[in-house]
């Protein structure tokens, strides 16, 4: 249940990223989670995009 609850904070904060509208800091107070996290999610959509889950999860557990 944790793991689903984290995949829509992550789907959620790729929608904000691209809307372009909000800092990593803004994202991460709305979502509760560090500003280094947020950043980490953006990396991660940046280089795959939210469309390449597989990617984006294993770009999450590793914390690369």
């Amino acid at each position: 249940m944790e793991r689903a609850r984290r995949e829509a904070l992550r789907l959620e904060a790729a929608r904000l990223f691209e809307q372009g509208l909000l800092s990593d800091a803004q994202i991460g107070c709305r979502f509760r989670v560090t500003r280094m996290s947020v950043n980490r999610w953006r990396r991660a959509w940046r280089d795959g995009g939210s469309g390449v889950q597989g990617s984006w999860r294993r770009t999450m557990q590793t914390g690369r």
